[in-house]
């Protein structure tokens, strides 16, 4: 099964003399979905479009920029219960989202900078062939956060290095074992996330580490199965800027 779609993301903003700058933008995307539905027929991807319209602000003479932003995402071809047989699938489903960002970043020193994130979200399921039709999408989360810092130091004349430290926390969620009733209440967690480089010349060595503690939850549970979070991973990368 292969599947392939063109997609875009067009954008605008505005600066003002006083360090304020609206923008909206638009955007498209896919998912590949992986199945077949009750005819025989190989699942569609699903599709996507995001709306989003934000106000940055930079003072002058400051390292500081606040951003914060609304967004809408609408979702279709996601799969739901045929309804004439609720056992095989079919692809009239729709999911949409909306919700607010909000952002900061810092320099606290020449050397040491600072990001925050917070993002509230709220989602409902407005097309099914279930009971789900106008619930909140199952394992989404209303309420994240991270935080991200960055301390970059000399070590030679012509070596520069960083270290940086974050950690990412996820408000609890909920799902449904059976759909209509809200019975599943997923915990909410925290993760910690580490990356380091050097940098010499037009080259540039860094190393970046998800779920640095390698912290395991477990989502979506009932009586015999539960989903579970992605553990540790390390993203080695090396690039040349001429």
């Amino acid at each position: 099964q292969a599947a392939s779609k063109t997609t875009g993301r067009l954008g605008g903003v505005y600066l003002f003399d006083s360090g304020w700058a609206p923008y909206v933008s638009y955007a498209t995307s896919f998912t590949p979905t992986i199945g077949r539905d009750v005819e025989g027929e190989l699942l569609k991807p699903s599709t996507g479009r995001q709306f989003e319209a934000g106000l940055r602000y930079q003072p002058d003479n400051a390292g500081t920029v606040y951003t914060a932003s609304v967004f809408k995402l609408e979702r279709e071809n996601v799969t739901t219960a045929a309804p004439q047989n609720p056992s095989a699938t079919v692809q009239t489903g729709a999911v949409e989202s909306q919700g607010l960002e909000l952002e900061a970043r810092t320099n606290i020193t020449r050397n040491l900078s600072v990001v925050a994130q917070y993002t509230w979200l709220d989602t409902e399921i407005t097309r099914s062939n279930r009971s789900d039709r106008g619930l909140w999408q199952p394992g989404a989360v209303r309420h994240s956060a991270s935080v991200w810092t960055r301390q970059d130091f000399r070590l030679l004349d012509n070596l520069q290095a960083y270290g940086a430290l974050g950690l990412r926390y996820y408000g609890k969620s909920r799902s449904y074992q059976d759909y209509g009733n809200e019975n599943i209440v997923n915990p909410d967690y925290g993760m910690v996330d580490a990356a380091f480089g050097i940098e010499r010349g037009p080259w540039r060595i860094s190393v970046n580490v998800n779920n640095l503690f390698d912290k395991q939850v477990l989502l979506d549970c009932d009586a015999t199965f539960c989903y579970r979070n992605a553990e540790r991973t390390a993203n080695v990368s090396a690039s040349y800027r001429f």
